[in-house]
């Protein structure tokens, strides 16, 4: 009886171990932007799938939908990524979050703690630069932005108008100067600004 039970252990561990591995959702990743959360997760080329549901949490353990997409989602050709914002977080606590693909494939449980006036900020890379600047944004909503580029003597030397429905933007710098160089953004309301070095 020992012997049935031990090896009954062994098969059904592989058999967990192998679906934790196996699984679709190769990445899930969220951002606080303004009030809200901004989801995005990556599903792996494959067998398409029958459907998603987006899950939140306040105590990492009951669960409800946020989003239930009932259609045919995935490619069978490369993988694909799925994005979606939660407009009405609990504030001032961390909220959970689990991505799943139907019938039974689920992500890890993401943790993101909403405040109610995140603080926004702003980050290039790579810094130096030499023909493209990348600029990661905190807390932010997906709002259309104004970007302004101007010399050390505060001349204006581009604009730009972006997007900003992920959490980086990328700019073509290839005909600034070499040197420092500050950039600004603005969605009308707020505005955030860095410097950055063009190599």
């Amino acid at each position: 009886m020992r012997i049935v039970i031990v090896l009954f252990c062994v098969l059904t561990c592989h058999f967990l171990s192998a679906q934790i591995i196996g699984s679709r959702i190769l990445s899930f990743d969220g951002y606080v932007a303004n009030s809200a959360v901004g989801l995005r997760f990556t599903v792996s080329k494959g067998q398409a799938c029958t459907g998603y549901n987006l899950w939140h949490s306040t105590d990492s353990i009951n669960f409800s939908p946020i989003y239930q997409y009932a259609g045919i989602c995935g490619s069978t050709s490369k993988d694909e990524q799925f994005s979606y914002t939660h407009s009405n977080p609990v504030p001032n606590q961390v909220n959970y979050y689990q991505a799943e693909l139907i019938p039974s494939d689920k992500s890890k449980i993401l943790r993101l703690y909403v405040g109610n006036t995140p603080k926004v900020s702003i980050l290039p890379f790579p810094n130096p630069a030499k023909d493209v600047l990348n600029v990661k944004i905190f807390n932010t909503s997906n709002l259309r932005l104004y970007a302004f580029v101007f010399s050390p003597f505060g001349l204006p030397e581009k604009q730009f108008v972006v997007d900003a429905k992920l959490d980086v933007i990328t700019f073509d710098i290839q005909g600034l100067a070499k040197g420092l160089h500050a950039l600004v953004l603005t969605d009308g309301n707020q505005t955030f600004s860095t410097k950055f070095l063009k190599e």
